[in-house]
């Protein structure tokens, strides 16, 4: 049984949905730095901070399958982190920008030459993404996680009547689109799963 609904309704439960599941990752990436008490400044630590950076800033980016949330949802006593989060994933991690993060006309990705005793190394600038930011930046992403799934709550109550009327176990798949928004049933099988081999 399809079930039809509001274009708004679907564009909003979709994209609060899928924030809610990209601030929980960020918050998993987090959890794993703190818990397994990682090397700052180590390959995994960059691993780490660089996936949490990403998934964070994922709901608020351009996207061709899921409309962006507003930066409304971000509380003003961390516009600041926020800013600096998705300027790190624009300019960093997600692509290779060249005007830095502090000051736009310095260039990022500069290659340094040291020569320390009898060594010659190269470094590559990087942002300077601070251990006492991750702390807050959790905090964020709980906070964000939390309004997302009162959104992704909101929207689906709406529905879950028309759901719980049809017989038995059902699996569901949004769609939004042209011709029809809403629930479509999809066998269980089906459903997307993604392996890499």
């Amino acid at each position: 049984m399809k079930i039809e609904i509001n274009k708004n309704d679907a564009v909003m439960l979709k994209k609060y949905a899928h924030a809610e599941i990209c601030f929980r990752s960020c918050i998993e990436y987090l959890d794993l730095y703190f818990d397994e008490h990682v090397e700052w400044k180590s390959a995994k630590s960059r691993a780490l901070i660089t996936a949490a950076i990403i998934e964070y800033a994922k709901p608020f980016k351009k996207s061709h399958a899921v409309e962006k949330i507003d930066d409304s949802i971000v509380p003003s006593e961390y516009i600041e982190l926020h800013e600096m989060l998705i300027k790190s994933r624009d300019k960093y991690a997600a692509h290779m920008d060249n005007c830095g993060l502090e000051n736009p006309d310095r260039e990022f990705h500069r290659i340094h030459v040291i020569k320390k005793d009898s060594v010659i190394y190269i470094d590559i600038e990087s942002p300077r993404f601070t251990l006492n930011s991750l702390e807050p930046m959790k905090r964020l992403a709980i906070t964000l996680k939390e309004k997302s799934y009162y959104y992704r709550q909101k929207y689906l109550k709406k529905f879950e009547k028309k759901m719980f009327r049809c017989k038995g176990n059902m699996d569901w798949e949004l769609k939004v689109g042209k011709e029809f928004c809403g629930f479509m049933p999809v066998a269980h099988r089906e459903l997307t799963s993604i392996e890499w081999d």
